[in-house]
């Protein structure tokens, strides 16, 4: 069969793409060779399923040397040219779509070849362009490299003395991509180690604060969410917190689709952590933010009009928390049809489940339950704590015992969920557990005496999950 790296290739090209790329090999300009061209047309009409009985080599070489014997050094010669031919156009695909690129090499090649007069005429447009685009991730080196290269046609002239300000201007951008740099290199590393210990070292950051905390460097507010989101994790102090979120609803606007959702999201992760520190209060606030995202239609990485499943049973789960139910309702119908179809269902019904539970429709929540019909690793344990809720609340106590004993199985066997998150969940499980005896208590068939008081006051200092439902039950032992 032909080489599989060309079919793999072509495999990843739309329809639009293929297209296009038949132009390219059609392209004097890119090939010359003919073989090379009737090798593609072959090709081309397997798309885009590329049936494997139709490309054997020796196939395949018949049709383009009718009645000459196989060579398998040309055959290879010949989907190796088209295999580069491919790459290419994936090159020249990813480049076209950077026009910041495109302009800096232009202007680049205009300075080598001594057309001062274009590159001066180019440059202003470009600079006006990118100043509005504020929006682009690489903005400080786009405007860094623009710097650079006013500064080298300035010398070319002859004019060094006017390069004060271009020296200027090129030290600030190269600093503020500097410190963005180091704040996005830092931030997922610190998270995730923030969810796993809770303990992060790093001399190199420290000295980079430090730095910045004696020497302050004048940031816009590009370099300022950065380092807010990045302190934020890092630090944790509230005012860090107030900053990022005044700074990202005063640049809604100014920021891509991508940055908008992943800034509201580490506010909103915040919120949660904090919620989970008993400031109950968050939770509110992680409604206010949710809400603010969803009104200005920021619930996507970029403009598709899919939805993030865990977004979506975020925004739902909170709202219902918040005591939101209305607007939860609202929310949970009108967007389930921008979910992923695939997961559509599941996220639904797990939406629907909370919603449920907060309303007390236990009933509903078992049939819920049972709709569901395959989860991730960490969406499982959700579901076993729903389990368990709803036959507790129902005083289905047999079936808990069983969903109990079932779910520390599970913990024990699945290596793919953090000790962080068994242990929270076997706290979960020990407080069901202390929440059973005292029901046997008070029927009478237990001497096992505990505090309500004191099962309170535990709760409420320990790490684990379904935290606000187990303190209403904990109460009703008072």
């Amino acid at each position: 069969m032909i080489n599989s790296t060309l079919l793999e290739i072509l495999k990843t090209f739309t329809k639009e793409e293929l297209k296009e790329f038949d132009q390219m090999v059609s392209s004097g300009y890119f090939n010359r060779k003919s073989a090379v061209s009737k090798l593609w047309k072959i090709v081309f009409e397997l798309s885009p399923e590329f049936n494997p009985k139709e490309l054997f080599r020796e196939k395949v070489y018949g049709r383009i040397f009718p009645g000459k014997p196989f060579n398998y050094g040309t055959m290879k010669n010949l989907v190796f040219d088209l295999t580069k031919l491919a790459e290419k156009f994936i090159e020249l695909k990813v480049y076209n779509e950077k026009p910041s690129k495109i302009s800096e090499n232009l202007l680049e090649a205009f300075l080598e070849r001594g057309l001062g007069d274009l590159f001066e005429k180019n440059i202003r447009s470009i600079e006006k362009m990118h100043s509005a685009k504020s929006d682009d991730t690489n903005y400080h080196e786009t405007k860094y490299i623009l710097e650079v290269l006013k500064q080298n046609h300035l010398i070319t002239q002859d004019k060094f003395y006017q390069t004060g300000e271009n020296i200027k201007a090129v030290n600030e951008y190269l600093t503020m991509r500097y410190f963005i740099d180091v704040f996005v290199n830092n931030y997922n590393s610190l998270y995730m180690q923030n969810e796993i210990s809770g303990n992060y070292k790093n001399d190199f950051v420290r000295k980079v604060l430090e730095f910045l905390k004696s020497e302050p460097a004048e940031m816009d507010y590009r370099v300022n969410i950065y380092y807010n989101a990045f302190m934020l994790v890092y630090d944790g102090g509230i005012q860090f917190f107030y900053a990022l979120r005044k700074l990202l609803e005063e640049n809604t606007d100014n920021l891509g689709s991508e940055l908008k959702y992943n800034f509201f999201i580490a506010l909103a992760n915040y919120c949660v952590k904090k919620a989970d520190e008993g400031l109950s209060e968050f939770t509110k606030t992680e409604y206010e933010i949710y809400r603010f995202m969803i009104d200005n239609n920021i619930y996507s990485i970029d403009r598709v009009k899919n939805i993030d499943g865990a977004f979506y049973k975020n925004v739902s789960g909170v709202a219902v928390n918040s005591g939101e139910f209305e607007w939860a309702k609202y929310f949970i119908e009108k967007y389930k049809e921008m979910l992923e179809p695939e997961a559509r269902e599941n996220y639904y019904f797990h939406a629907l489940i909370e919603y449920n539970i907060k309303l007390k429709n236990f009933g509903e929540v078992l049939g819920y339950l049972s709709k569901i019909k395959h989860t991730n690793h960490s969406s499982k344990l959700n579901i076993k704590g729903w389990e368990i809720i709803t036959a507790y609340e129902l005083g289905h106590l047999e079936e808990m015992r069983y969903l109990i004993d079932s779910s520390k199985h599970f913990l024990q066997n699945d290596t793919k969920i953090s000790h962080q998150k068994k242990n929270k969940f076997l706290n979960f499980l020990n407080f069901i557990l202390r929440l059973l005896s005292m029901k046997d208590m008070k029927a009478g068939k237990s001497e096992v005496i505990y505090s309500a008081e004191e099962l309170n006051a535990e709760i409420k200092n320990t790490d684990t999950p379904h935290k606000t439902w187990l303190l209403e039950k904990a109460i009703e032992f008072t």
